[in-house]
């Protein structure tokens, strides 16, 4: 429940009860009206039509009357150190607002801007903070009132895929989209380190970019750095690896014997040749599993160490 504070001070309240006199916004009129029906009403239909104005004014007006006050929701719920992050808070019972805050109490800041749309919605900017902090609507005389909504400040920054990504030789690369956080769009998005392998490009798509392409580079590690501007002249950067990898296809095998076995029993060496394949890949370590025929003798597998 609501505790009542002096202006300007927050509570820790998440849900409190609408302020004094928000209710009756339909309730009281509407019982005023159906009293002064009643009075230039003929007499045997005074009674019922009283009743039926009542009636009518709990259907309206009830909802609004027991509704409580409470913040649901901000959109977005980040934006930069630096403020100025224009968002949309979403709740009730919203008219009549004259401050919104951001932080705790003792340590929060008012938005240097903000407009009441309607009774579920207002408009605010962000002030400058850091960290993740309580919202809060305020009301004349009545303090302001948190509804467990939350706004996260953010260092300029990248946030999107792994920062080791693994590109295979002749297929398609895309991981996905890179996004700046903690900074005001429109952003520039530049490689400021290193170069990416043939074939790989660095694609901007509205406020975000992200690597696309194919390529035949040679296998091997790609060691690049990926920096933004922001709108206000802020800089942030994020390094990536890129590997590239072939591949991978069978490697061919040789066996020879000697000499020829022709019987159970006879001592015979194997010599085994393991070619690599010629586009790169890896060759074969430890057992390589194989199946030879003596002549005139049933098949026997064995295992080459």
């Amino acid at each position: 429940m609501l505790n009542k504070l002096t202006h300007g001070l927050v509570t820790d309240s998440k849900t409190s009860r609408l302020p004094p006199g928000a209710g009756r916004r339909l309730f009281l009129p509407l019982v005023l009206a159906g009293c002064a029906w009643l009075l230039v009403a003929p007499p045997r239909s005074r009674r019922w039509r009283l009743l039926a104005a009542l009636c009518l004014a709990m259907a309206v007006g009830g909802p609004a009357w027991g509704q409580e006050f409470g913040l649901t929701g901000i959109a977005p719920a980040s934006g930069p150190l630096a403020g100025g992050t224009t968002v949309t808070i979403t709740g009730n019972l919203f008219t009549g607002a004259t401050h919104v805050m951001f932080g705790p109490s003792g340590a929060y800041s008012d938005a240097p801007s903000f407009q009441v749309v309607d009774d579920q919605h207002i408009v605010a900017v962000t002030p400058p903070g850091s960290g993740t902090v309580p919202v809060g609507v305020g009301y004349p005389s009545m303090g302001t009132w948190h509804g467990g909504v939350t706004f996260t400040y953010l260092p300029p920054g990248l946030t999107g895929p792994a920062t080791n990504l693994l590109v295979r030789q002749g297929t398609l690369f895309n991981p996905g989209l890179i996004t700046a956080v903690g900074a005001t769009p429109p952003y520039q998005y530049t490689l400021t380190t290193g170069s990416l392998p043939a074939g790989i490009e660095l694609v901007t798509s509205g406020d975000s970019c992200y690597f696309y392409g194919t390529t035949l580079a040679a296998r091997g590690s790609y060691p690049v750095t990926l920096s933004f501007t922001d709108s206000l002249g802020r800089v942030g950067s994020q390094s990536y690896t890129l590997f590239v990898w072939t591949n991978q296809t069978a490697s061919v095998t040789t066996l020879a014997t000697s000499p020829t076995p022709a019987q159970f029993g006879q001592t015979v060496t194997l010599t085994a040749t393991v070619s690599a394949p010629a586009s790169g890949g890896w060759t074969p370590t430890g057992k390589v599993p194989s199946r030879w025929v003596a002549a005139g003798c049933p098949a026997r597998r064995r295992s080459i160490p």
